[in-house]
This record gives C-alpha cells, sequence and structure tokens, in this order.
C-alpha cells in the first residue's frame, strides 16, 4: 500500500520594505554613537566648558575687590560664566566636520549610498541626528557651565541666577548656538569632504576671522565682525549686546542664514558628486 505525500508549497520570503526617513535615522544614531570621536568630541566641549569656566570665575571672584568701582558696577556675572563656550562650540563644530568626512576617508561612503540609494535622506538624517546632539551637549555645558561659575562667583563677587531677566535665556541660548554651529561645520565638511580641509575652515571662520576683521581699519572691522557667523550666533547667549554687535535673537538668525546656506549648497552638492 503506498502513501501519497503532497509537497510542501515553498517558502516565500517577506517582501522587502522600503527604506524610510526614520530608518535612516535610526541608523546614524547608532553609527554616530558607536565612533570613538563621538565620545572625546563630547568630553572636550563638555570638559573644556565647565572647567574654564570655573577657572575664569576663580580669577574674577577673587580680584573682584580690588577692581575700580566702574568696573565693579559693569561687572557681567553672566556673561563671565558663560566666556568659555567658544572652545566647546569648537570641539562641537569638529565632531560635525567629522560626522560626515569620515566616512569618505574610509570609504564607508559607498557602503552607505548603497543601503540608501536615494541621497538626501541620508544626508538630512546626519544632520538631525547630529543637531539633536549637538543641542543637548550645548544645554549641558551652558547650564553647568553657569552652575559651577556663579557657584564659584558666589564667594567673592556679585553672582546671577536663572531667575534675572535674560539670564535664562543666555543659558539655554548655549544649545542652540552649539547646534547651529555645528550644523554650519557638517555643511562645510561635506563641500570640502576632506577632513583636515573642513577643520581648518572651521577654525578659521571661529578664531581667524574675527581676528583679521579686527584689523580693518576705522569702524569697518567692527561692522564686518558684527555679522561673521561665530560673533552674530554667540549673542544668543550673551546678556547684553554692545556697540557693533546684533541683538540675540536677530544674531542668531545670522548663524540659522550661514547655516541654512552651507547644508544648501552641501545638499546640492551631495546630490551630484560621485562617492
Amino acid at each position: 500500500m503506498s502513501t501519497l505525500t503532497t509537497p510542501l508549497p515553498p517558502r516565500l520570503s517577506p517582501p522587502l520594505r522600503a527604506i524610510r526617513l526614520s530608518d535612516t535615522v535610526r541608523a546614524e544614531w547608532t553609527r554616530l554613537r558607536s565612533v570613538r570621536s563621538t565620545f572625546w568630541s563630547l568630553v572636550a566641549a563638555i570638559g573644556l566648558s565647565i572647567g574654564i569656566s570655573a577657572a575664569i570665575s576663580a580669577a574674577n571672584a577673587s580680584n573682584f575687590r580690588q577692581r575700580g568701582q566702574f568696573r565693579q558696577l559693569s561687572f557681567n556675572p553672566t556673561d563671565v560664566s558663560l566666556r568659555s563656550m567658544v572652545i566647546g562650540v569648537l570641539a562641537v563644530s569638529v565632531l560635525g566636520v567629522l560626522t560626515i568626512t569620515s566616512e569618505y576617508s574610509s570609504g564607508m561612503i559607498r557602503t552607505s549610498l548603497a543601503a540608501v540609494p536615494r541621497r538626501w535622506p541620508l544626508l538630512a538624517s546626519k544632520m538631525a541626528v547630529f543637531a539633536a546632539v549637538a543641542f543637548v551637549i550645548g544645554e549641558v555645558c551652558g547650564f553647568g557651565g553657569f552652575l559651577v561659575g556663579q557657584t564659584i562667583l558666589s564667594g567673592g563677587a556679585p553672582h546671577a541666577t536663572l531667575g534675572q531677566p535674560g539670564v535664562l535665556r543666555a543659558v539655554f541660548g548655549v544649545g542652540l548656538y552649539f547646534a547651529g554651529m555645528g550644523l554650519f561645520a557638517l555643511g562645510l565638511g561635506t563641500i570640502i569632504r576632506s577632513t583636515a580641509g573642513a577643520i581648518t575652515a572651521t577654525v578659521a571662520v571661529v578664531f581667524a576671522l574675527p581676528g583679521l576683521a579686527q584689523a580693518l581699519p576705522g569702524t569697518l572691522g567692527e561692522s564686518v565682525r558684527e555679522f561673521l557667523p561665530s560673533n552674530a550666533g554667540s549673542q544668543i547667549y550673551a546678556l547684553h549686546g554692545g556697540s557693533y554687535q546684533l541683538n540675540p535673537w536677530p544674531g542668531f538668525a545670522m548663524l540659522c542664514l550661514y547655516a541654512a546656506l552651507s547644508l544648501g549648497v552641501a545638499f546640492w552638492l551631495f546630490e551630484r558628486r560621485d562617492a
């Protein structure tokens, strides 16, 4: 007696799902937090920002009573404790450059583009993940530097609180400044595609250009310096603006314009150039 056997139907593989923007965002977050340069850049940003803020505040607290009356009356404890943020933003800007140039230097950009054939979601995901990280680190640096600095200042000089007019905006603005400058640097990294070249350009924008502008004759230098990205953007965490300085929100808007131009050119080139 023979037994009839019914052949099993072929096993069907599940249909491939189209890659969504949320998938590329998760992939970029995994990549960014798994790279050693991210850890050390963020440690440098936080450590230098808060450490130098503590040192500056201690120096001001120790010599406050030796100052003249005018300098005592014009003393700004908020600006003293946030003065070191320009060092932290440089570290975050370098991370913005490495976010894209490290893939070009290692050749991993070809793998990324093979996995995500549509290029704009890949760059948009890098931009979104990095902006979020830069903002959070900026807030840690801003609030950490302010609280540590004011604690040190309270021992020998006037100190500020977050409830005073404009102080919370200034401290919160550090995160906005970090995100804006970081995105500007990420755009430069995408345009230049060289780690050394893009970092050099970033350092020039943050430090060299303001110094060169001051060398211009008369008030021309101050007028030019007022609209440079690092100087205009830093007004968002300045408590009081001075002459030839933009107000906080117009200054931050100017930085956003620079970042938008940098990223706009980066998107245009990223879509058209070979990997």
